[in-house]
């Protein structure tokens, strides 16, 4: 076969963990893209996952890489070293349960050509369930709420930009991001020159993406915007951030999260951002969303945590 990767001009990397029909069909997303010009590497999370190593190698493809961790190391030191592993000036890590419609790579990357000035771009997202139908859940439809929010916002501040798109700069972001998060991280384009000295967190299992994206913001990153649909997110029971039993667990980890990152702030400097991070608008509705479903199915001790949280003023 002939070598389909000359000259590539952007990394797709897929952290695996155990999950292979979800894995295929990231990868067959990938494949088929309109811009072929890619590098695929897969990083193998679970040590002696025949399965997988053996249906990458069987693909034959130049342009996609196994690797494989000789022991577990855990979701985020798997996030690090595929942020670590772009080589080309752009890249993504793509969720190993979510796929790229045919067009993700050839739209995102000609945005990000003629804007090189921002650090992170961000498309619409549509979002499917574990049949790949699409669905409709209240916190996507914030998610979509909060986007055309800053979308149109961003436009406002800047008539120039063309009509599908917009830039979100610096503090506005992270003020943007404090709100509610509207990012789905597996389908961000990183520009590897802006936010190679950015890691993520190794004692946050949940909510790294927020201190890193936050981090990033606060620097100066710029934020692009690009309002059509250009990938699926897949939620479900057996994903980190759908299982119910962890769901109290997620929201404590993201209460604290923003509130760390409002004390990284000076008032001197950033006095709204720093209280719109402690207000953290997104998670208190669903704290007190989650509390009306716990009192209405009785649970009485669950809707008291809740309430805890929604009422929180500092880490809990």
């Amino acid at each position: 076969m002939p070598d389909k990767r000359p000259n590539p001009r952007v990394d797709v990397v897929i952290p695996y963990y155990k999950s292979f029909h979800f894995l295929r069909e990231a990868v067959e997303s990938v494949v088929q893209q309109t811009m072929p010009d890619f590098r695929l590497l897969i990083i193998d999370d679970s040590p002696n996952d025949l399965q997988a190593k053996s249906y990458i190698q069987s693909l034959g493809d130049p342009r996609i890489e196994y690797k494989s961790h000789e022991s577990n190391k855990g979701i985020n030191a798997t996030f690090e070293l595929a942020h670590k592993s772009f080589k080309t000036s752009w890249g993504i890590i793509l969720g190993q349960d979510d796929r790229l419609m045919s067009n993700f790579l050839e739209i995102m990357l000609a945005e990000a050509e003629s804007e090189q000035s921002v650090s992170l771009i961000q498309s619409r997202t549509r979002v499917i369930d574990i049949n790949g139908n699409h669905i409709h859940t209240i916190v996507d439809s914030a998610k979509f709420v909060f986007f055309k929010i800053y979308f149109i916002s961003a436009r406002l501040l800047d008539l120039r930009l063309r009509s599908h798109n917009s830039i979100v700069k610096g503090k506005r972001a992270a003020a943007a991001l404090s709100n509610g998060n509207f990012l789905y991280f597996p389908f961000v384009m990183w520009n590897r020159e802006k936010t190679k000295d950015f890691n993520f967190r190794q004692d946050l299992p949940i909510t790294s993406d927020i201190d890193i994206f936050f981090k990033i913001f606060s620097e100066g990153g710029k934020l692009l915007l690009i309002d059509q649909p250009l990938a699926e997110y897949r939620r479900h029971d057996t994903s980190l951030s759908g299982i119910p039993d962890k769901k109290l667990g997620r929201l404590r980890e993201e209460t604290n999260t923003y509130f760390k990152c409002a004390s990284s702030l000076k008032w001197t400097i950033n006095p709204t951002l720093k209280f719109l991070t402690k207000l953290h608008i997104s998670t208190r509705l669903y704290c007190f969303l989650e509390m009306c479903i716990a009192i209405f199915q009785g649970r009485t001790s669950a809707a008291k945590k809740y309430l805890t949280l929604c009422l929180a003023i500092s880490n809990v």
